[in-house]
Order: structure tokens, then sequence, then C-alpha cells
């Protein structure tokens, strides 16, 4: 009996590794190229089809609604003929992931489907939220010597049709496709990743400096909003904060709430979780400002900014209702702190950071 073993270890770096044990031949995979060959052999009788690894960049999906990033980074062919595929995930969304709640699936261009080997342990890949995630997907070959692509599909196989992370956009589920992946050995070498690629992830920035956009109420603290980062996965709102007046004030009386806009109408569907107040001090969920502080500070966000949004707006101890319709039900003085609502432009090139993820689907 022949078998595939994987293996599972968790912590902020997450492996799922696996290995093959072989007791006896495998049966080849089903041929359904219409050749008639069976075996894989030229004339001569020599073996044939994909051995060896293949390094791999720029084959990552954001998925536009959980935030969550998957990468494919090499794929590597046995002598037995089974594959492995190295995943990367950084799981940056409002909540853990399960990366297998349907099923893994991996098909070659001739049609095949490769058995995934499911891990002994947490056999649905799930991974907690702000998780760093490296995966060995292994999949039962043989590899049918013919074959020089595979598609790889994560929580993507309903009804027989994958999933694309567009897809997921209507689902709780995120769903990954990654279509057309080269297999090593089989004359593909030139979409290998090359000595400039950078591996992994890569999580681009687009930045925006902010002018003119600042706040002065009657409880005595300023707020001025000077700069916005946004990834494919968190948004930094950068402020100038001061207490005027000579008692103290916190700078929040509720979470702030940050939700993207097209053309001054909130997108609904879209949502940002607040995570902290950042300082030169560290995270903190509020800020107290004894009279005459300064501080610099960084309204941080998980989520990512859609494609179709022309605008952003924070709400300062606003309630979301109040920031859906762009406007405070009651002013400031009836705490002690600021209560103001912003509209703020997208970074520059936030788009770009959408279109990237939909163009590697």
């Amino acid at each position: 009996m022949r078998r595939l073993i994987a293996a599972t270890a968790t912590g902020l770096l997450v492996t799922v590794a696996a290995a093959c044990t072989s007791d006896e031949p495998a049966p080849d995979p089903q041929q359904t190229d219409g050749s008639g060959d069976t075996n894989g052999e030229t004339d001569e009788g020599d073996p044939t089809g994909a051995s060896g690894t293949i390094e791999l960049a720029g084959n990552q999906q954001t998925s536009p609604r959980h935030g969550t990033t998957v990468a494919v980074n090499a794929i590597t062919v046995d002598e037995q003929g089974d594959i492995f595929l190295d995943v990367e995930a950084l799981v940056a969304g409002s909540r853990g992931i399960r990366l297998a709640l349907s099923e893994t699936v991996l098909l070659d261009d001739l049609g095949n489907r490769y058995e995934w080997a499911v891990p002994d342990a947490n056999s649905s890949l799930q991974f907690a939220q702000d998780s760093a995630v490296e995966l060995v997907l292994a999949f039962v070959g043989p590899i049918d010597p013919a074959a020089t692509r595979v598609t790889l599909g994560i929580n993507a196989d309903y009804g027989g049709e994958l999933q694309t992370v567009e897809d997921g956009e209507t689902s709780n589920v995120p769903s990954y496709t990654f279509a057309d992946l080269p297999l090593p050995g089989v004359g593909l070498d030139d979409e290998a990743a090359g000595e400039d690629d950078t591996a992994g992830i890569q999580d681009d920035t687009a930045t925006t400096e902010v002018t003119g956009v600042a706040h002065e109420g009657p409880v005595g603290v300023t707020v001025e909003i000077t700069g916005i980062e946004a990834t494919t996965s968190t948004v930094l709102v950068s402020a100038e904060v001061a207490n005027t007046s000579s008692d103290w004030r916190r700078l929040l009386t509720r979470a702030p709430v940050l939700r993207a806009t097209q053309g001054g109408q909130v997108l609904d569907r879209h949502r940002f979780e607040f995570q902290a107040i950042r300082n030169d001090d560290g995270e903190f969920d509020d800020l107290r400002l004894e009279g005459g502080d300064e501080a610099s500070v960084v309204f941080a966000f998980r989520g990512n900014i859609p494609a179709d949004a022309d605008g952003l707006r924070l709400g300062i101890t606003a309630s979301p209702s109040e920031v859906t319709r762009g406007q405070l039900d009651a002013d400031e003085q009836r705490g002690r702190g600021p209560k103001v609502i912003f509209d703020l432009p997208v970074p520059d090139g936030s788009a770009a950071l959408a279109d990237d993820a939909e163009d590697d689907t």
C-alpha cells in the first residue's frame, strides 16, 4: 500500500509538510488525452514527464472580501511522480480561515485529477487571524507523463467548477484557483522565478499624503489627518492630535469606523476592522491626552480597499450608521473626546493593488 503522510506544526509560521512512502508500485493515473498511451514511455522505453522542482514568482491572489493572500511558490514532482506544491498564506482578514473547507483540487492540462493527501492533523487547514502560513500540499501521483501544467483549487471546488477569488465575493469562504501552473522538467523553465524575482507573498503598498483635513471641536482636541497607507490587507490613517484644553481628554470614546465610498456613498459590502491606535509607545485601544499634550498616531484597520472605491470615510467616536450617512446625530460636547467624520481620498495606487489581486486569478 502506497500513501502520502502529511504532518503539521503550528505557530506564527505554520507548516504542513508532506513525505512519500511506498511499499508497492502505485497505479497509473487515468489517461484522458486520447492517445492510448498509458505508461508515459518513449519508443525506446525511457520514462518521460515532469520531474524535479520549479520555483515560481508572481502567483499571488488576495480575496477582496476576506483580505487573505495566498501564493504558490514552487512545484516539485518526486521520483514516484507525486506532486508537492509550496504554498504561502497571509491570513489578514477580519477572522481566521479554513483553507480546506471544500475539497482541495489539483488538475493537469489533460484533465487528470490527483488526490490530495489530507493531513492527519488540521485537515481543514484552519489558521488564526494574522497568521503567516507556509504549506506543502501533497497530491498522490504518478503525474501523467504527458502533462505540462496543473491547476490548483483551494476552497474552490463547487459542483465540479472551480471558483475564483471574485466568486468568493459572495461567499463566506474565500476561493482561490491558480490556473495553468508550469510543471518542472517539461521545457517551461522560462516561466520559473528568475534571479531578480522576489519569492513569497509581496504585500505592495499604496500611499498618499493628506493636507487640509483637520478638526478642532468644542472639547479642545484637534485632529489633523496627514496620510493614508494601504496594502492588500491593511489601511493605516496617520494623524497629528493635540489637546488644547487644560484638562485631560480621550482621543476615542468608541472604536473608530472606516468605510470605502464611491461617489460619496458608502460601499456597504466592504467593511474594515479597527485594530489599534499606534504610536511610538506601542498599540492601544485608546489614547489619553493630558492638557497640552500632542501626539502622532496611526489608526490601523484590517481590510483592503476595493477597486471601485474613490474615497474613504473615517468616523472618530461616530457610530457606523452616522458614518454611513456621513452626518453626526449629536455633537462632541457630550463626551471628553473629539467626534468627527472625515471624507478622505483613497491612496495613490490603491486601485492597482486591487487590480493586481484580480490579475492573478
